[in-house]
């Protein structure tokens, strides 16, 4: 980044890294960026929760077959254009150790996201979905803060 070294007080780094392919590089950048004693806030998406497992592999073999079967793949001149970007899930604990290596000290770490209705079901029942995730949202610190879909992580450059 065309920064100076330790010119920030904070920064953040939401929604973002899962879509970067060299994320530890990516944290070293916001390492070498934050002043010290100053905060980094990231955000992950966690790929143990129930939702995400069922998008990652229940619902994308669904839909992938169910474009084979039905052709809808034919037609298509450059296959690339319509891909997703590869979204890249690490764990918590994962996550802690890059951090650590980057020189940032984890201080907090909180779960939110705790969707329960899967692909497509969310969508199709958006109101319901969203009403569920509110009254699960008092999960985000408890033994089961890991059905949350990601997570907030706090750290402090050493």
């Amino acid at each position: 980044m065309p920064f100076r070294d330790s010119c920030f007080d904070i920064v953040l780094c939401l929604g973002a890294l899962e879509y970067i392919y060299d994320a530890g590089a990516a944290i070293r950048e916001m390492s070498r960026t934050v002043k010290k004693n100053g905060i980094v806030i990231v955000s992950m998406l966690n790929k143990i929760s129930p939702y995400r497992v069922w998008e990652r592999i229940v619902y994308a073999f669904v839909w992938n077959w169910i474009k084979t079967f039905m052709g809808l793949s034919n037609g298509i001149k450059d296959k690339k254009t319509c891909l997703k970007p590869e979204l890249w899930m690490i764990s918590e604990k994962s996550l802690s150790h890059l951090m650590t290596s980057g020189g940032l000290d984890v201080k907090d770490v909180v779960y939110y996201g705790f969707n329960l209705l899967p692909t497509p079901l969310d969508s199709k029942l958006a109101k319901k979905s969203v009403q569920l995730s509110q009254k699960l949202e008092v999960l985000y610190r408890s033994k089961l803060k890991m059905i949350g879909t990601g997570f907030l992580m706090k750290c402090v450059r050493t």
